[in-house]
């Protein structure tokens, strides 16, 4: 289950970008783009304290790499921190994915499901009637 979750919010964290959830919603209903856009929203606030922490962290790595060396201790716990804030922020991301797909109708989500995939991957279905041009 955890893998799942962390390949779902993989997935999820792709939608970041307004272009890639337009692009996820095509294919799905007016009720379910809303519901995405909606899920998105959330999802972003959610986030947002944590995307700001692992920022902060990332400064204080850099800051912590200097031409006359480093402190091994204070760089090991900083990447130590910035490990569990990713971990919170995948977590979290799959956390938001499964209520996505709690809440989208059930019609939907094979649309939701296929725009996931990579191009050309052998399991992304077709849609019905759909003969490849």
């Amino acid at each position: 289950m955890l893998k799942m979750t962390a390949i779902l919010a993989g997935g999820l964290m792709m939608l970041a970008s307004p272009a890639l959830a337009q692009q996820t919603s095509s294919g799905m209903s007016d009720s379910a783009k809303q519901i995405l856009k909606e899920n998105l929203q959330k999802r972003d606030a959610d986030l947002a304290p944590l995307i700001a922490q692992k920022r902060d962290l990332q400064k204080r790595f850099d800051a912590l790499l200097t031409p006359s060396g480093y402190d091994e201790t204070k760089l090991a716990a900083t990447m130590t921190e910035m490990r569990a804030v990713e971990a919170q922020i995948v977590g979290r991301t799959g956390e938001s994915m499964l209520a996505l797909l709690k809440t989208l109708p059930e019609k939907d989500r094979n649309a939701f499901f296929n725009s996931l995939k990579r191009p050309g991957s052998p399991s992304r279905a077709k849609p019905q009637g759909d003969s490849g041009r």
